[in-house]
């Protein structure tokens, strides 16, 4: 019987080994090893997509032509190349008997024209054979590299991409180190080749990165109006589809944010930056960037904001539906905090203050204006402006709940309400004692 029967191993097989990945393509496995392979490619999906896209790669190298490569027979067949065949007699017409005869000149002594011929060619061949034997060797070693970035691009791991449900959020640590926190109702894909070649990242949503420091590979955010670059340092993006701006708030070290339509504008620790629908890219500079942060931490802060964009982060962050059932009320704009602890209460409380209605069923909460007091024939009227909280009224700061904003209203005017805003005499039942933060 011809052929060797493979030999097993004196370890247990380990199938994450490239080398037992390639017998058990090969064929040439131990049973052992086999066994192991097939018990690693049981356990989870991504190892089953790594042992095809190895499957791939090693039969994209089988359908490469073989090009084998000898510097000795390449440089002759050069040689003879350069020195060509002999050219073909050509048809010399009969000498006429009464023609005069043609005298040539004589060839120097010691010398003949054809020796002279093949001189010439020798001395081509040795100023041409370096270039062309140096041209054929770069020719190789492109057509290998070419071959070799065929081959990576088949083992490349496909783009990963992580995503989170309304009200919920991911916390990651990527392949350098750097980590992310991803907010409610967000799309992160990390590019393929992400921490080797380069670190080039794609965002629809909210996250805070921290990223690991490395001056020789750039850390890059895409989104649908900008990019963010930075080399090491803490900062937040904010980029959902829906929203009027997109936003970068950075926490420490700088970035670079440039739009499609704008050159890069640098910004330091403490500094936000806006870019518009059109591309205009507006930096804020040394501000407090807490409440672009504060959704890590269960609470949304707003800083005279649309009830409509309140509204739209509130379902991403805490995966309720919020719904504005009037463009009047959709438009007004408000500072508070919304905090996850008391959810219901401090969207009742917005309500009261708002002078709308609430109505909740289930995790649906609607808010609607009241209708407006009919007004007596020849009263005046007086124009307002829309009634909004601030955290200084509460006598706190504007990091404060809008269910005890509430109660520190009530306190301020001396009298107590409870959660349909009717006066109370005491402390309104279910809402926290007002507090400074």
């Amino acid at each position: 019987m011809t052929g060797r029967a493979p030999t097993p191993p004196a370890q247990p097989a380990d199938p994450a080994d490239p080398a037992v990945l390639l017998r058990y393509i090969e064929g040439r496995a131990a049973d052992v090893e086999c066994e192991a392979v097939r018990h690693w490619c049981a356990a989870s999906a991504a190892n089953r997509a790594s042992l095809a896209r190895l499957e791939r790669a090693w039969a994209l190298v089988g359908e490469l032509p073989q090009v084998g490569f000898d510097p000795d027979a390449l440089w002759d067949r050069i040689r003879r190349r350069l020195d060509g065949p002999a050219p073909a007699a050509s048809a010399v017409p009969a000498p006429d008997p009464g023609a005069a005869p043609v005298e040539r000149a004589p060839a120097p002594p010691g010398r003949t024209r054809r020796s002279g011929a093949r001189a010439w060619r020798r001395r081509a061949g040795r100023l041409l054979g370096p270039v062309a034997l140096a041209a054929a060797i770069g020719f190789v070693l492109l057509y290998f590299d070419e071959a070799k970035t065929r081959v990576e691009a088949v083992l490349e791991p496909p783009m990963q991409t992580y995503t989170t449900r309304p009200g919920e959020i991911a916390r990651l640590v990527l392949a350098d180190g750097s980590k992310v926190v991803l907010d409610g109702a967000s799309t992160l894909s990390l590019l393929p080749g992400y921490g080797r070649r380069a670190r080039e990242l794609r965002l629809d949503g909210g996250a805070y990165f921290e990223v690991a420091h490395d001056p020789s590979n750039a850390f890059r955010v895409h989104t649908a109006r900008m990019t963010v670059e930075d080399r090491g340092t803490r900062f937040a993006v904010i980029a959902y589809s829906h929203d009027l701006d997109e936003q970068v708030a950075v926490v420490e070290g700088a970035v670079a944010v440039a739009s499609r339509s704008a050159g890069a504008v640098i910004l330091g620790a403490h500094d936000v930056a806006s870019v518009s629908s059109d591309g205009r890219v507006r930096a804020t500079r040394d501000i407090a960037v807490d409440r672009y942060l504060s959704w890590i931490d269960g609470t949304l802060q707003f800083d005279q904001d649309e009830v409509a964009a309140a509204a739209r982060a509130i379902q991403r962050r805490f995966g309720i539906e919020v719904h504005v059932a009037d463009s009047a009320l959709a438009r007004r704009r408000f500072t508070g905090a919304v905090r996850g602890a008391t959810l219901y209460d401090d969207l009742r409380g917005l309500a009261l203050l708002l002078d709308a209605s609430y109505e909740r069923k289930g995790r649906v909460v609607t808010l609607r204006s009241r209708r407006a007091p009919r007004r007596r024939r020849g009263a005046r009227s007086c124009r307002r402006p829309c009634r909004t909280w601030s955290g200084r009224n509460a006598g706190g700061t504007s990091e404060a709940p809008i269910a005890e904003a509430l109660e520190g209203l009530s306190r301020q005017a001396g009298a107590r309400h409870d959660r349909r805003g009717r006066a109370t005499g005491g402390r309104a039942p279910g809402l926290p004692a007002a507090r400074r933060v």
